[in-house]
């Protein structure tokens, strides 16, 4: 269910237990899914990237 390196948005109890272990939404799980693909090692990197995961972040432009 969790290793075999891609994500199974279909199976609820795997998304239940990736939610789990990554310590994240199912909504931010499937929003990580959308941007990169299933793959377990661009998911953890995206949700790891607080600019990225997070749509409603702020960001200042530089001046």
């Amino acid at each position: 269910m969790l290793d075999n390196g891609v994500i199974d948005r279909s199976e609820p109890n795997a998304m239940r237990a990736w939610s789990k272990l990554l310590g994240v939404t199912q909504v931010q799980i499937l929003v990580a899914v959308a941007v990169v693909g299933p793959a377990t090692e661009s998911v953890r990197a995206y949700l790891d990237d607080p600019a990225r995961s997070n749509p409603f972040a702020v960001h200042t432009p530089l001046a």
